[in-house]
């Protein structure tokens, strides 16, 4: 039921077992670097244990693998604040792709490149409709 996902600062839980999910899905992902509630880099399994975060990249890094993309991250948009990175190699109408806002904490990221982020969100969607396998 569900085509794709646009996170913003979400938290990347690692549990026993993994991720399952009927098919694959597109993500649409925004971060600020200094975000203090959801680290970029995560919280390791040594100060946490039961709940292990893992970093921003690494938990794409691993939804594109199970989405079958065999390469990335890649930019696509390098700006002062902003670095946009997408995952290659992902099959037809499958998209992994992240923003990386620098200085910003957990928080509604400014527009990027001139463009709102329900904007880009919403392009995004309309580019990754549900697939019929």
């Amino acid at each position: 039921r569900i085509a794709a996902f646009a996170p913003m600062s979400g938290d990347a839980y690692q549990f026993e077992g993994g991720c399952v999910r009927p098919h694959p899905t597109s993500i649409l992902e925004f971060h600020g670097a200094a975000d203090p509630a959801e680290l970029y880099a995560g919280i390791p399994a040594r100060e946490d244990p039961d709940w292990r975060r893992t970093g921003v990249l690494e938990w794409l890094t691993t939804w594109a693998a199970r989405d079958g993309c065999g390469g990335g991250p890649q930019a696509f948009l390098q700006a002062p604040s902003v670095l946009g990175e997408q995952w290659t190699g992902c099959p037809a109408g499958l998209a992994i792709a992240h923003y990386r806002i620098a200085g910003l904490g957990h928080a509604w990221p400014p527009p990027i490149a001139g463009q709102s982020a329900l904007d880009i969100i919403w392009r995004f969607f309309q580019a990754h409709p549900l697939r019929t396998t």
